[in-house]
């Protein structure tokens, strides 16, 4: 078993720290506010005073964070602390032109950096099921493929280039999030002219089982549950209009001012969903 660390324990970085407990490591915890660790402690991590207290003696030290900025950022405090061959493994969701620059930039200095962003949920990572994605050098993927299998269901090597997983998982966002959105508005459509909710969400699995899929969580959406925070989904949109130019698209731009508008009122922590739940 590994001494490892998790640096940003929101809904998904808890899951991945209480499983790797339970899987036998040594766990220690990390985050910008201090008061989420405490649950983790409570479980049996060890909460670091800083990001490079926090990986000392760890073989392999996990980042979950919210931006590139983020992470830029924690890898500079961290890399005092790191010992000799330790693994930095990113698990957030990074611009690709970001991803390539740092890992370049690392890789110079001798940091061992991969990303390695995931199709999950807070209980898929507390399960190790749903996806994780993988690219970048075929020695290095092969060195942490058993580590990395034991978090999740199934890992995906996606390709040679260091930001690879980084394109496939905005392209994977993004087919979620605008799929929620039609969905939303099918459901709608559907009330209008006299469907139940579970008749819309039929008509739509004999076309797509996957967006009848999002359809079931956008139908779910007044029930609460947050799985993917809609500041979240819109900061993933922005990585995909700087990605793909904004210019030459027509759903994206959309979906962003709308989200733009409902964080401005107030739901930016709210489910994504609430950009596209129909109306009561």
């Amino acid at each position: 078993m590994s001494q490892i660390a998790v640096l940003g324990t929101g809904l998904l970085g808890s899951g991945f720290a209480l499983k790797a407990l339970e899987n036998g490591h040594s766990v220690r915890v990390w985050n910008r506010t201090v008061s989420k660790c405490a649950p983790l402690v409570d479980a049996g991590c060890v909460q670091g005073s800083d990001p490079a207290d926090t990986v000392k003696g760890c073989a392999r030290v996990h980042l979950i964070l919210a931006a590139d900025t983020a992470v830029d950022s924690v890898i500079e405090q961290l890399v005092s602390g790191l010992d000799q061959g330790a693994w930095i493994i990113d698990h957030s969701t990074n611009l690709p032109e970001r991803v390539a620059e740092r890992c370049s930039r690392l890789r110079s200095a001798g940091v061992n950096y991969i990303h390695a962003p995931v199709f999950m949920g807070p209980a898929n990572s507390r399960q190790a099921n749903g996806q994780m994605l993988i690219s970048g050098p075929k020695a290095s993927i092969e060195q942490l493929t058993p580590a990395l299998e034991e978090m999740t269901g199934t890992l995906s090597v996606i390709g040679p280039r260091d930001q690879d997983a980084a394109v496939r998982k905005i392209i994977g966002n993004g087919l979620i999030i605008g799929l929620s959105a039609l969905a939303g508005d099918m459901l709608q459509l559907g009330r209008a002219g006299g469907f139940s909710d579970e008749q819309t969400l039929e008509a739509l699995a004999a076309f797509s089982p996957m967006s009848a899929r999002m359809g079931k969580r956008v139908a779910r959406h007044a029930q609460g549950q947050v799985t993917f925070e809609l500041a979240m989904a819109r900061k993933d949109i922005g990585l995909m209009l700087e990605t793909g130019g904004a210019e030459g698209m027509g759903v994206l731009p959309g979906l962003a001012a709308a989200m733009d508008a409902l964080i401005a009122a107030g739901h930016g922590q709210d489910n994504y969903t609430a950009v596209s739940a129909p109306k009561p």
